[in-house]
């Protein structure tokens, strides 16, 4: 919706990823995606729950005992709207542990993740 690429570069890099993940054991059953420009003010456009909703719909995911996983303030709002049990906020070069966003977590390296939502 910005205009950065088109939905089709997004499709040839999202296929490539899901296929380098698989490589390393990690499988992706689907990816959701809002192709709107902010400013057309859309219900899938984060932070809104809709494309969280919709996943939850086609998969019959338990929300409230899922986790949202997101580097930015829209995602962990997104999960809240959507009513996911718990939030986890990775930590990028603009924000700080004091600025999460209302996350229930905050991390600065992804790999501190699983010891969180094993614990």
């Amino acid at each position: 919706g910005r205009g950065y690429y088109s939905q089709k570069d997004f499709e040839i890099l999202t296929r490539w990823k899901i296929e380098e993940l698989k490589k390393r054991g990690i499988v992706i059953d689907d990816v959701f995606f809002c192709p709107h420009a902010p400013e057309l003010l859309c219900e899938c456009r984060k932070p809104k729950a809709k494309m969280l909703l919709d996943a939850q719909k086609k998969f019959n995911i338990d929300l409230k005992n899922s986790w949202m996983i997101g580097d930015k303030k829209s995602d962990i709002e997104a999960g809240k709207n959507a009513g996911v049990g718990k939030t986890i906020l990775v930590l990028g070069h603009s924000m700080t542990r004091n600025e999460n966003a209302n996350a229930d977590y905050s991390v600065s390296e992804i790999s501190e993740i699983a010891k969180l939502i094993k614990d």
